[in-house]
């Protein structure tokens, strides 16, 4: 679980005074304009969501996470989440800290994580 609050603050807590964003998102969203960068995207999003479900499937198997978790919706929740958090540009566009850990927080909660106010 921690792992996962970390992938979603490493967006926003660079350290970098001048963040240059994801490559993967930022290709995402203009992807539709180079055709040819169509499927290394789709790789891209899918090790993300992957990632995402191994993560959910270690914390439910421990007992971290209700054992009725549906781990792939989960997980193709948690990617759009993270992805919104980028394409967004919430990261870029001055929004507090704070406010970023809350919608991190809400990310965690849910997936019925019990340390959605952990930072």
């Amino acid at each position: 679980m921690a792992g996962i609050r970390s992938f979603f603050t490493s967006a926003f807590e660079t350290g970098l005074e001048h963040d240059p964003g994801c490559l993967l998102t930022d290709t995402a969203v203009e992807s539709f304009t180079v055709s040819q960068a169509a499927a290394g995207v789709r790789r891209g999003l899918e090790t993300i969501e992957s990632g995402f479900a191994d993560a959910l499937t270690r914390a439910r198997a421990l007992g971290l996470l209700s054992a009725d978790l549906d781990v792939e919706a989960s997980a193709a929740r948690l990617l759009a989440l993270y992805q919104g958090l980028l394409v967004l540009v919430l990261v870029r566009s001055g929004t507090p800290v704070t406010n970023l850990h809350t919608i991190t927080g809400g990310a965690m909660a849910s997936i019925g994580s019990d340390e959605e106010g952990q930072r």
